[in-house]
Formats: C-alpha cells, structure tokens, sequence
C-alpha cells in the first residue's frame, strides 16, 4: 500500500499529553518534505496552534480561525484538553468528545483516522503536573491529584474518542513501547517507511527533578512561587543522573498504580473496536522521547 492509499481517511492524532508527543512532533516537522510528497499536510505544532486550535476552540482574542488550506493531518494534544484540566472526577479528558469533534467538523473531517497515545499512571500523572507547573499557578502535587476524585481509566478517554467518532479507525499506542520506535509509529500512522525519518538533534529538553519540584514546594510555604521560580528550579535541580524524576509515591502506591494500569492495558490491547499498536518487538537502538 502506498503513503496515499495509506491514508485514505485524514488523520487526527490527540495525544495523550506526556506521551512523547513533542519529540514525535519534532519528527514531523523534519519530515515535511516526505509528508508533502506523500499526500500529507501538516502544520508546525506553533503554527497550527495559533491559526486553529485556540481561535476554533476560545475564539475572544484568539480571533478567527484561517481557511483550512488542505490541512490532513492534525496532531495536537491541547486539542481534548489542557494539561491542567487532564483530571476530573469524570475520569481523564473530560471535554475530549467536544472539544475534538468542534475542531474536526471545521476541517470537514468525517472518519478521520484518530491515534492517541496512553501512559503508565505512576509516571504519567507526575509528569503532567510538572507540565502544569509551565504554565498554571504553582499547587502541591496533593492539589492536583486526589485519588478519591479523580478516576483513571484510559478505557473511559477510548470510550470517548469513540462516542466522538463512531465510524472512524482510532488506534492506541503506549508510551513504554515507544522508546527506540518513534519511526516505527511513524511509519504506522502514515504508511511512509520508517527510514524517510529523521531524529532530532540536540540537548533534549530539561526535565523537573524530584529536588526540583521539593524545592518549589519548600518555597510555596513563604511566598507565591512564580513562574522564573519553576525555571529555575529546573535550571538548579535538573532530572538526570544526579537528580531522579519526580515521583511523588511510595513503593506501594507505585506498585498499585502499575497493577491498575497493566489491568486496563489488557483490556484495551483486547478491544474490538480499536487497533492496539504493540511496538514492543520492535526495539531500535536509537530514542529520544524519554524526556517527555
């Protein structure tokens, strides 16, 4: 099958946040050339942004959105939600249905081809609040996740892209597959050979340290912590192999976390009404979305 019969229907890729998104985005932003000769149209990340997703779904200042222009495939992962409006006592991506379908119906997107990408809870949730802390008001990580309120089902967000869109092929992958297999899943959303790639190059970004967001806290407790504040401490305490990532849960919490996300894992790599993407035989010796 070529690139073009590949994608017979548009693509509409949503995410998750903290999925290796950016990286993979990054990826794309290199492979324009290919993207173009294979059918593909594909706006910068910024670009798309500004033209699109804030004036299609704020409007206000935001103003109006621009033509579609031919634009095919979109990849935003703002598009469900914003990071700090991920949890909700409705589980995960609360506004996902509506937020998603306003936006596809301006493109006259019909069956578009939907991917969304899911995490280990353990790791994801700390590192969305770390993400939040870019560009929200400082909270402790107890302010932000309750486990007594906010419900975890990456089965219930499946359960909303399909409600969204009925007809449409929607295919999940996980993130610990990814690492090595960036063009491997590149490969699989757009039928382009994995070769026709290219990684990134570069210092990757830096990442919020364990000491890092201790450090914010500890400083919460005298005055406002401001946005120069979070980068610094990032600057300071940077994730590596001095500082550890964030992980604001015990061994037993951790462990909870994983047996809960293995549970649902099982049930949506068996579901009928998706396409599971397993990249895990499919190791590379090359990565770089661990960051993320």
């Amino acid at each position: 099958m070529t690139p073009k019969e590949h994608h017979r229907n548009t693509v509409l890729w949503l995410g998750a946040h903290k999925t290796g998104t950016t990286f993979l985005q990054s990826m794309l932003d290199l492979s324009q050339t290919s993207l173009k000769e294979s059918g593909y149209e594909y706006l910068n990340l910024d670009e798309f942004r500004k033209k699109y997703t804030r004036p299609i779904l704020y409007g206000g200042n935001h103003g109006s959105p621009h033509s579609p222009s031919g634009v095919n495939f979109i990849f935003d992962e703002n598009i469900p939600n914003l990071v700090q409006h991920v949890l909700s006592r409705d589980g995960l991506y609360p506004n996902l249905a509506d937020r998603s379908t306003k936006l596809a119906s301006y493109f006259g997107f019909v069956k578009p081809h939907v991917f969304f990408g899911i995490r280990d809870y353990a790791t994801f949730l700390p590192s969305l609040f770390c993400e939040t802390l870019k560009s929200t008001s400082y909270k402790p990580f107890s302010e932000f996740y309750d486990p007594s309120i906010n419900q975890l089902d990456w089965n219930d967000v499946i359960d909303r892209l399909r409600g969204a869109f009925p007809e449409s092929e929607i295919s999940i992958y996980a993130y610990e597959s990814l690492r090595g297999n960036e063009c491997t899943l590149l490969e699989r959303v757009t039928g382009i050979p994995s070769g026709s790639f290219r990684l990134p190059k570069g210092k990757s970004r830096l990442g919020f340290s364990h000491e890092a967001v201790k450090s914010l806290h500890q400083l919460s407790k005298s005055r406002t912590v401001t946005f120069e504040d979070v980068f610094e401490a990032v600057r300071t305490f940077p994730k590596g192999k001095k500082w550890s990532s964030f992980n604001p849960f015990n061994a037993d919490r951790v462990g909870e976390l994983n047996t809960l996300y293995n549970e649902h894992l099982q049930c949506i790599s068996s579901r009928a009404d998706i396409n599971f993407i397993d990249l895990r035989s499919e190791a590379a010796p090359r990565q770089s979305s661990e960051n993320q």
